[in-house]
């Protein structure tokens, strides 16, 4: 297993920046001793859903390896989850679900839609309007701006 993560917003870009970074500027998402010769894992949400990791070089150096991991298959835990993967397949008129359809900016969009119609005594109008108004592609940013202020009061993206 990889100990250390970064979560950052663009996969390659990021991966050549961390490689150039130290150890103590990384991000630590788990309870886990980093091990400095060992691979490492960059992922960011943004558009899509950018993977990359690195590894180190017989000569020390870190090597990037993008990757295409967010075109992997979605993978619902939950009855609320497989609604939403359900939901998604049937407005995008398709037959599988990718992880950054869930988890980038269009499937935050996509998620808080599915959530809206089941939960409509939760939405908050100021959202709805702040989304009516807004340019194509800001909508994950509004969604995501609305719920840090709303995470312990059960609105959707308050």
């Amino acid at each position: 297993p990889i100990p250390r993560r970064a979560l950052v917003e663009s996969s390659d870009e990021t991966a050549t920046y961390q490689r150039q970074s130290t150890m103590g500027s990384w991000l630590c998402v788990n309870d886990v001793p980093a091990e400095p010769d060992a691979p490492m894992a960059v992922i960011g949400a943004g558009t899509g859903l950018g993977e990359a990791y690195l590894t180190k070089t017989g000569g020390g150096e870190y090597v990037v390896w993008p990757s295409e991991g967010g075109h992997t298959d979605y993978g619902p835990r939950t009855r609320l989850e497989c609604e939403l993967m359900f939901d998604i397949k049937e407005d995008k008129g398709i037959t599988r679900v990718s992880v950054e359809r869930v988890v980038s900016g269009m499937g935050i969009l996509s998620a808080y839609r599915f959530l809206t119609r089941k939960f409509p005594d939760l939405v908050d109008p100021a959202v709805e309007n702040e989304l009516k108004r807004c340019e194509v592609n800001a909508e994950g940013e509004i969604i995501t701006r609305h719920a840090k202020k709303s995470q312990t009061d059960g609105v959707l993206a308050r």
